[in-house]
């Protein structure tokens, strides 16, 4: 996905990647799912910045946002903003 984000933005072209910030997968009820639990990925934050930065794009700007979990834990919700470079 990243290498066609790459060869279709311009140079100093942006997008942004948002993704739950944790590391585990497996099925779960959502407030967007309803009763029907969905398979869900998390990533660690560190790590997908890792891999946007050895795909020669520039962190321009970062949001962590709260996600209220159903039992009332909280999950990082992350917003990277990116560049082209």
């Amino acid at each position: 996905m990243l290498s066609i984000i790459k060869k279709h933005l311009n140079t100093k072209g942006r997008f942004y990647i948002s993704f739950m910030d944790r590391n585990k997968e497996g099925f779960e009820k959502t407030s967007f799912s309803g009763d029907n639990p969905i398979y869900l990925y998390y990533h660690p934050k560190e790590e997908i910045l890792h891999i946007l930065n050895n795909r020669e794009f520039t962190l321009l700007d970062s949001y962590d946002l709260d996600y209220v979990e159903q039992d009332g834990t909280i999950t990082k919700d992350i917003v990277y903003i990116m560049e082209n470079n």
